[in-house]
C-alpha cells in the first residue's frame, strides 16, 4: 500500500494546471480530440436516454445540476466508445448549462478532465488498481471536478478545495467495470459538479486530497507515482481517442 510519501505540492499542481491558461501544438491536438467528443456525447444523449430518465425520476430531490450531470452522464456511458470520458462529459455539459458556457469553453474543459484523469490513471497503473476499482468512476469524480471547475472559472483556491470534495467520494467496484452500470459514471459526474458548486459557495477541503498522507493514493491504491500526474503538466497532453 503507498503511504503517502509523495511530494506535498502535487494538488497545488494539479489545482493550477485545472484553472491555467493553456496553449500549444499537444494543447489544439487535445481540444481537436475534445470537440469530436463533446459531438458524441451529444448524439449519445439523444440515443441512449432510457437509463438516464430513469436515474432522473429516482434523484428527483436532487440538485438540478448534479441531476442533470448523473443523468447525462449515465446517457452518455452507454456508448461504449465514449464509456471512459462519460464523467467528464456529464459534468461539463450539465456545468456548462448552468453557466451558459460557449462549446470552445466546454472544449477546453473536456480536454483538461481528460488529461488529468489520464494521468491520475497512469499514477496508479501497477494493475492491482483496475482490479480493485472501477477506473471509470474511481478515477472520473477528478474528471470530471477539474472539468466542471474550468466551465464554472473556479480560482485556484476553489479548485483545490473542489479537488478534495470529489476525492472523498471516489468510489466505484471494478465488478461494474464493463457492464452496464453507467449510473458509476453518472456519480462521478454528479459529485464533480457538486464538489465545484460546493466550492463556490465557501466549503473547503484537504490541501493534499490525492498525495497526502490519508488522501485518495494513500487510501485506494498499492502503487503512487506522483511524477506521471505532474511532469509536463500543461505541456504535454494526451487526448482520449474516440472510436
Amino acid at each position: 500500500m503507498y503511504n503517502g510519501s509523495a511530494p506535498s505540492d502535487v494538488s497545488d499542481a494539479v489545482a493550477a494546471f485545472m484553472v491555467a491558461p493553456h496553449s500549444g501544438a499537444s494543447y489544439d491536438a487535445a481540444c481537436a480530440a475534445a470537440r469530436v467528443l463533446l459531438q458524441a456525447a451529444r448524439r449519445a444523449t439523444t440515443r441512449f436516454d432510457a437509463g438516464a430518465t430513469l436515474v432522473e425520476k429516482a434523484l428527483a430531490a436532487y440538485g438540478d445540476v448534479p441531476r442533470a450531470a448523473v443523468s447525462g452522464a449515465t446517457a452518455i456511458a452507454a456508448d461504449p466508445a465514449l464509456r471512459d470520458a462519460a464523467a467528464i462529459l456529464g459534468a461539463a455539459i450539465a456545468a456548462g448549462q448552468l453557466a451558459g458556457a460557449s462549446d470552445e469553453v466546454l472544449v477546453a474543459a473536456i480536454a483538461t478532465g481528460c488529461e488529468l484523469q489520464t494521468r491520475l490513471h497512469r499514477s496508479v497503473g501497477d494493475g492491482a488498481f483496475d482490479r480493485t476499482w472501477n477506473a471509470r468512476s474511481a478515477l472520473g469524480g477528478f474528471g470530471a471536478v477539474a472539468a466542471a471547475a474550468r466551465v464554472m472559472r473556479l480560482d485556484k483556491t476553489q479548485a483545490r478545495h473542489a479537488l478534495g470534495l470529489a476525492a472523498t467520494q471516489a468510489a466505484g467496484i471494478a465488478a461494474t467495470t464493463g457492464t452496464a452500470a453507467g449510473i458509476a459514471s453518472g456519480k462521478a459526474a454528479a459529485d464533480g459538479v457538486e464538489a465545484v458548486v460546493l466550492a463556490t459557495h465557501g466549503f473547503t477541503s484537504s490541501a493534499a486530497s490525492i498525495e497526502g498522507r490519508r488522501g485518495f493514493a494513500a487510501l485506494m491504491a498499492t502503487a503512487f507515482d506522483p511524477s506521471a500526474i505532474v511532469d509536463g503538466l500543461g505541456e504535454r497532453w494526451s487526448p482520449f481517442v474516440v472510436a
